[in-house]
């Protein structure tokens, strides 16, 4: 290929599924974790320390939510680039069989010569 042509590399998709699944784990793992926090006052002080714990138990619910869906994200990503990989496959293999297939007559060779 010449060096202002463009190349599709599925290979390169599918280390980016990799890569993608592998946050999403991550993403899952956190989610678990802070949603299974459970501030509890006694832990802060006591009943003065009520609205405190409350309040790391809603943001704690939050970041669980956040983190939850940045792991479904991640996972659709992953997906999407193992499509484009296989899309990219297919896409070259049957541009090699109808590259393969086309061949010059004697007549549209010597056409070819003379351009």
């Amino acid at each position: 290929m010449s060096d202002d042509s463009t190349e599709y590399l599925p290979e390169e998709f599918r280390v980016s599924a990799v890569h993608h699944d592998e946050s999403a784990e991550v993403a899952g793992s956190l989610a678990r974790r802070v949603g299974n926090a459970s501030p509890a006052s006694t832990h802060f002080g006591g009943a003065q320390a009520a609205s405190f714990s409350s309040a790391l138990g809603s943001a704690a619910g939050e970041r669980s939510r956040a983190a939850q869906r940045v792991q479904d994200t991640r996972g659709e990503i992953a997906t999407g680039a193992v499509t484009a990989a296989n899309i990219g496959d297919e896409t070259d293999a049957d541009a090699g069989y109808v590259l393969g297939a086309a061949t010059l007559g004697d007549v549209g060779q010597g056409i070819a010569d003379r351009i």
